[in-house]
């Protein structure tokens, strides 16, 4: 049977349970949601694991919705209706809280880093992604009640009082970035920063560009993500290195969505690897591997579009010289030697002509 994406075969699960909220065997499941009997298992047991199926043991376990399902979170992954509660109380508390601690108004961002704060310490998922820790449930407009625990009230507290003098977005995510010592997280604000606001300082975005080709963890999962980071800063450093400053500026706006690319890959593979302690890792792979395909093909050709800023390879001049004073060769000869050429990297091509001390 052909794999599907996880998002349909979950889905179909969901409208099965919904539909029919009988007792449901692992074989029949897989026969009417159209997915294998692995698929169905993992999901099921998943489901269970989160309290939203009941299990009956037995020598055919059956599986049961035990409350609805909704699919409004982060990537459609799926939490406990517990979670979901507590994270809405988180919200409500922070709303309550703010105006007794900081003058400043409370934006959706401050709202997500302090409630990232409040969430870590009741265990509850807050994974990396583009802009820092998130939680799986955004925040709607909507009624909810507050936390009753005192000692819960006294950590949300605790959490606006860190980001109080927090005024702008840049400030949050960097006091965020700054308190959990995630380095890859501040060197990319600093990097996108200077090459979108700053003045193009070569020397400071040379250093960042370095900083970032080596700051991702290497991981089972992320070696071709690592492999175009790397290409992109090769590539940027080399039009740094080589192009004018009119040059440069008109290369500015490929470099930019180039970075933003690479970047949404990266922070893909860090919203990953951050859930894998919560949910099994197999079923990350199910949810997240189409869409780190996608985002690793669209890195891929929006690096080729850099290709066209780079200067064009000049010859040595003593190379030059070489080939002036050469005889005149047969128009087989001079094939046979164009077609060498083309095959040598440049230090080939200085160590043949013996160039690569000059």
């Amino acid at each position: 049977m052909p794999k599907r994406p996880a998002r349909e075969v979950l889905e179909d699960i969901r409208e099965v349970l919904i539909r029919e909220p009988k007792s449901w065997s692992i074989q029949d499941m897989a026969k009417v949601a159209g997915c294998s009997w692995e698929s169905a298992e993992r999901y099921l047991e998943l489901f269970t694991q989160l309290g939203m199926v009941r299990k009956t043991e037995g020598n055919k376990p059956a599986y049961q919705i035990a409350q609805p399902w909704k699919s409004d979170t982060l990537f459609r992954i799926p939490i406990s209706e517990q979670q979901r509660d507590k994270i809405r109380q988180i919200y409500a508390t922070i709303r309550n809280v703010w105006p007794s601690v900081s003058k400043h108004d409370l934006s959706k961002t401050l709202v997500q880093k302090i409630a990232v704060e409040v969430a870590k310490s009741m265990n509850i998922p807050a994974p990396w992604y583009l802009y820092g820790r998130v939680l799986l449930l955004p925040e709607k407009e909507e009624s909810s009640p507050m936390l009753k625990d005192q000692v819960e009230i006294e950590v949300v507290k605790k959490a606006c009082e860190e980001y109080k003098e927090c005024s702008s977005t840049y400030q949050v995510r960097k006091r965020q970035y700054e308190r959990e010592k995630n380095k890859l997280y501040e060197i990319k604000e600093q990097l996108y920063n200077e090459l979108v606001y700053g003045n193009q300082n070569k020397n400071i975005i040379r250093r960042l560009l370095n900083e970032f080709a080596v700051a991702p963890d290497r991981t089972e999962e992320n070696a071709m993500a690592l492999a175009i980071v790397e290409d992109f800063c090769a590539s940027t450093l080399g039009l740094f290195r080589n192009l004018d400053d009119e040059k440069l500026k008109k290369a500015g706006p490929a470099i930019v969505e180039a970075f933003q690319a690479v970047w949404q890959l990266v922070a893909m593979h860090e919203f990953f690897q951050s859930l894998v302690g919560f949910y099994d890792k197999e079923i990350m792979h199910d949810f997240l591997d189409e869409r780190l395909r996608t985002l690793e093909a669209t890195a891929m050709e929006v690096l080729d579009n850099l290709e066209e800023f780079e200067p064009p390879v000049e010859i040595h001049s003593t190379l030059k010289a070489i080939m002036g004073s050469a005889k005149e060769l047969s128009p087989e000869e001079k094939k046979a030697r164009e077609e060498e050429l083309k095959k040598m990297s440049p230090s080939e091509l200085a160590r043949k002509f013996g160039l690569d001390d000059v």
